[in-house]
């Protein structure tokens, strides 16, 4: 407890310590200084006074600060600063102290800084004040247009030197802008006693002036500025101003000269009552020249001839023009007008043919004038009619004109009936791969076909092919090389000379050759077996998705193979198995070669056969080992398999007292050994491996000896 209560104590000192020495300068939200600036607009050349003052009197130890300025705008002239006073608390009375800042030339050397520092005590704050208002004062000149931020920043601290050109963040809140123009020079304006003058403007020294709206005066036109009163030198507002300057108006008093109004007439135009100004060509609707006019408003437009409705003075006829006069109501002008000639008014044009109906010629007569006749002759085509042959025909005539007075006339006649005209055609052949065709007749005439010379029998042209017979086509038949090392696969036509052969790639599989080849987009496989007293039997098998999976049936030792020696076997290898009478062929390991999940595999047992059961076996994960079936007197059995399996076969004598289930087989997962453990079990799975093959080949054999329909490559 004691320990605690010291421990709080330390921390307690410590506190009153930090409170006692951290300087007011820390509290960011309160400055101890205040700025203000002489003016926020000013001109290039002219002087900008910023003042610095004490904020209150501040208790501080040694402390410094400063006004921050832009030195592409402003340069510093002058700096200043006052005696301030120091209050010792423990004397009870103020004392006075120095402040040291920077020169200008210091405050133009740095990076736009002008400041001062003060050493009041190295170890604790005193009170101070200034004996002014004015603490830090600086004086600055414009010296570039733009506008420009003038800051205050401050900082303190118990150290015994401290450097003014600190060039520290500036102060929240304590920015000033001061905005600097360029020189300026004013224009002004004299009216020179007329109207009323503009006001002046200001431009820029050394820039161009924008003109002013014109003054305007009644009576008089103004002709410009100039730059003295007698107007005698124009002011140029496209050149530069560095000057100020007044400018006085040029005016110009009109003498207004009467123009009586005229009256306008059809032709001519007329005029209003005005005046103009024979010196400076102006207009005026007034005598004493107030209201200008533009020159198109003295104007009345001419009235234009007002025309009667008319008479004809000439009557058209079908060929010539008539003439229609008009009179102005106005005045005695006349004017005439052409009318369109009638044109000929053909009325039931008739047509004449030829005798051979070769030509035709039109006639009409003009209603307006008989003496007017049109005519015109033509040349006639003609189309036949001759569809079907050997029927009466016809012969269409039609004549066509170019006036369009006349319409296209058409004229039928029968003609004599026409016979077909056949072409006759041999037939051709039936192949394997070509078509083939019946003999015909074809007439050029209607483009029919018969069967017949008299054409009697009618036939589509469809019906004259006989389609290719397509190969038939039978194998496939292999050729192997005598030792093996080679083979081919041929596929043959029955009916014609086609052959498409293939070269086999052989692979071996113990003593297996395993001949494949593509053909027709289909894998085929051949087998040859190499003689082997280890083969005891072949199986083979095709599973569901059509390709070949292989089983060798492999030899066991002689003494495991009889009945003699069954009981060593029940020891070893089949300690559940009760009948003496059993013989166990083999107990193995099956997977199908190319990982399909299902394959039938039918199993030739040698020993097997008339008077012979064979028993086989499957091995279930969940309930042991299953009958897969077992058949009599015969020396093979088809088993199913999936995918990899413990298969077992026995054999045994066919019996009235046979029973379904005489034999259980070893449970692999417990009695038959690791095939990884040794070599010899290792050599085990190569031959079930081989074993696969062999009945693979067994199935291929089977195929082979199949007779195969032929197949059409058409």
């Amino acid at each position: 407890m004691k320990a605690l209560k010291k421990t709080a104590l330390i921390i307690l000192a410590l506190a009153l310590s930090l409170a006692c020495v951290l300087p007011v300068f820390a509290n960011a939200s309160q400055s101890n200084l205040t700025m203000s600036v002489s003016s926020t607009s000013v001109k290039v050349g002219d002087k900008v006074t910023v003042t610095v003052k004490l904020n209150g009197q501040p208790e501080l130890a040694n402390f410094a600060g400063g006004i921050n300025f832009d030195k592409t705008v402003f340069k510093c002239t002058s700096t200043s600063s006052v005696l301030i006073d120091v209050y010792d608390s423990e004397l009870g009375e103020w004392s006075g102290r120095s402040i040291d800042h920077s020169t200008p030339k210091e405050a133009n050397d740095s990076n736009g800084s002008a400041g001062f520092t003060v050493v009041l005590s190295a170890k604790n704050n005193v009170k101070i004040k200034s004996r002014n208002t004015a603490l830090f004062t600086v004086e600055f000149e414009a010296i570039k247009a733009g506008s420009a931020q003038f800051t205050i920043y401050e900082k303190s601290g118990a150290i015994e030197n401290m450097s003014y050109a600190f060039n520290q963040d500036p102060v929240s809140g304590s920015a000033k802008t001061v905005t600097v123009k360029n020189e300026t020079v004013t224009i002004s304006f004299d009216a020179n006693g007329h109207g009323t003058a503009p006001k002046a403007i200001e431009v820029e020294k050394g820039k161009t002036a924008t003109k002013p709206a014109d003054p305007t005066a009644t009576g008089y036109l103004f002709q410009g500025w100039f730059k003295e009163a007698a107007c005698t030198n124009a002011f140029d507002w496209s050149k530069n101003v560095n000057e100020s300057i007044t400018l006085y108006a040029k005016w110009h008093k009109h003498t207004p000269v009467k123009t009586e109004a005229k009256a306008a007439d059809c032709e001519h135009d007329g005029n209003i009552e005005y005046w103009s100004c024979s010196e400076c060509g102006k207009y005026f609707s007034d005598k004493d020249g107030k209201t200008e006019i533009k020159k198109s408003a003295t104007v009345t437009k001419a009235l234009g001839h007002d025309w009667d409705a008319g008479v004809v003075t000439t009557e058209p006829t079908c060929d010539k023009e008539g003439v229609k006069t008009y009179t102005c109501k106005r005045c005695p002008e006349t004017k005439t007008e052409k009318i369109k000639a009638l044109g000929h008014d053909w009325t039931n044009p008739t047509y004449t043919w030829s005798s051979d109906n070769s030509k035709v010629t039109a006639t009409a007569v003009c209603s307006r004038d008989a003496s007017h006749k049109l005519t015109e002759t033509v040349t006639a085509t003609r189309t036949n009619s001759l569809t079907p042959c050997g029927q009466e025909g016809t012969a269409t005539y039609k004549a066509t004109f170019k006036n369009a007075v006349f319409t296209s006339q058409t004229k039928v006649v029968k003609i004599a009936s026409v016979p077909h005209t056949l072409k006759h055609y041999d037939a051709e052949p039936v192949s394997c791969e070509d078509d083939g065709r019946i003999e015909y007749w074809y007439c050029t005439v209607c483009g029919k076909y018969f069967t017949d010379s008299a054409a009697k029998t009618e036939v589509k042209s469809d019906a004259l092919v006989i389609e290719a017979l397509g190969h038939d086509i039978q194998g496939p038949e292999w050729t192997w090389a005598e030792d093996l090392s080679k083979a081919s696969v041929a596929y043959s036509c029955t009916r014609c000379d086609y052959k498409e052969t293939a070269e086999a790639v052989i692979t071996s599989e113990g003593d297996l050759r395993i001949a494949t080849a593509e053909m027709v987009a289909e894998k085929l496989t051949d087998i040859k077996r190499v003689a082997s007293d280890d083969m005891v039997g072949i199986a083979s098998a095709k599973n569901s998705s059509g390709i070949a999976a292989w089983v060798a049936v492999m030899n066991h030792e002689a003494e495991k193979l009889t009945s003699e020696n069954a009981a060593a076997v029940e020891h070893d290898e089949l300690k559940d198995a009760k009948a003496e009478d059993i013989t166990v062929v083999w107990q193995k390991h099956l997977k199908i070669a190319d990982g399909s999940e299902q394959a039938s595999v039918t199993l030739k047992v040698d020993d097997a056969g008339e008077g012979k059961e064979i028993l086989a076996y499957r091995w279930d994960a969940e309930n042991g080992w299953q009958l897969s079936g077992f058949v009599k007197n015969t020396d093979s059995i088809t088993v199913s398999i999936e995918g990899e399996q413990e298969v077992a076969v026995a054999v045994r004598p066919v019996t009235e007292e046979s029973s379904v289930d005489p034999v259980k087989p070893v449970d692999p997962g417990k009695n038959v050994p690791d095939r990884n453990a040794d070599a010899e079990n290792s050599s085990m799975l190569k031959y079930i491996g081989i074993g696969l093959g062999a009945a693979v080949l067994a199935i291929v054999v089977l195929l082979i000896a199949k007779p195969r329909k032929g197949r059409h490559y058409n």
